[in-house]
């Protein structure tokens, strides 16, 4: 009895044949003795079917995930994951990941406060009643009242962060200059 038999294996499996195992792609004829002592020719044609590769570059915001298979990733770096594929066999993800910060710090010098990360676009917000103040979207925000005072900073790559409240105090002394502030008389003076 002749057999054709064909067989797609993954990179590292083997098949068995009688008391034989193949682990190399290629053609073998392989004899075997039957039950009633005929020969068995086994053609078997072994083919591996190589990995799939898939190369992934992403960015995320600080904070979040990215998510491949089972792993989730957390921290910028490059990884290599290894998934089962649709044929049964490995499926290689090469991730290379970046982690995008963005700056939710302020500065604050008097009623000015200023959003430390740069080239993004802003949004200002009284903290006390939690509502955005209409058109203060400048990194630069001048208070004119007293309160608690904080930013939306979204930047260029989409990500999304709050700074922490800052109080302004508005005292209502302006400081006027010493020459129009003083005025002295009798002109001249008299000791």
């Amino acid at each position: 009895i002749t057999t054709q038999v064909s067989v797609d294996l993954c990179e590292g499996d083997a098949v068995e044949v009688g008391d034989s195992t193949y682990t190399e792609e290629g053609e073998y004829t392989i004899h075997l003795l039957g039950e009633i002592g005929c020969d068995t020719i086994i053609h078997l044609s072994i083919q591996f079917i190589p990995p799939t590769e898939v190369f992934l570059f992403e960015s995320i915001c600080e904070g979040e995930s990215f998510d491949v298979g089972n792993e989730s990733f957390t921290i910028a770096g490059d990884y290599t994951i290894f998934i089962a594929g649709s044929n049964g066999c490995d499926s290689i993800v090469l991730l290379s990941l970046t982690v995008v910060e963005t700056d939710n710090t302020v500065s604050a010098f008097e009623n000015t406060l200023t959003a430390n990360q740069a080239g993004a676009t802003y949004q200002w917000f009284d903290c006390d009643s939690a509502e955005s103040i209409p058109g203060a979207t400048g990194q630069t925000f001048q208070a004119t009242v007293s309160g608690n005072y904080a930013v939306v900073v979204t930047s260029n790559s989409g990500c999304i962060v709050f700074s922490d409240c800052q109080s302004v105090v508005i005292s209502g002394i302006q400081d006027l200059e010493l020459s129009n502030a003083i005025t002295l008389f009798p002109s001249p003076a008299d000791t």
